[in-house]
């Protein structure tokens, strides 16, 4: 295999690697989202619902019913 080669395959996984980051990323985030939204629904307090799912107050704001 070639330098080249090589690089390119090191590319190649780094790229597969931070995809993969991407998508475990966003899906936590959906489920933090759905969480919340059940917090909402139960009456839970805006603030603890932030402290708890790590969510912003602008993104909880985005699901409030």
């Amino acid at each position: 295999m070639t330098i080249a080669e090589q690089l390119e395959e090191i590319g190649r996984q780094k790229g597969f690697r931070e995809g993969r980051k991407d998508v475990h990323d966003e899906g936590q985030k959906t489920e933090a989202l759905r969480i919340a939204n059940n917090m909402l629904s139960s009456g839970l307090d805006k603030q603890q619902i932030v402290q708890l799912t790590g969510l912003t107050a602008e993104e909880l704001a985005h699901i409030e019913h």
